[in-house]
């Protein structure tokens, strides 16, 4: 599923596409959830 909505970005955004792969492999995600948990605040209701 996840191959074929990929696919079609890839076709209509090839960029925005290939900067979030980038992105994903540069940041490890424990990272992300870390920066994520210094800098919450309040979720709006």
């Amino acid at each position: 599923m996840w191959d074929e909505i990929l696919a079609r970005f890839e076709k209509q955004a090839p960029a925005s596409v290939m900067a979030r792969l980038v992105l994903e492999r540069a940041m490890p995600a424990a990272w992300v959830d870390e920066v994520f948990e210094t800098n919450r605040q309040r979720q709006y209701p």
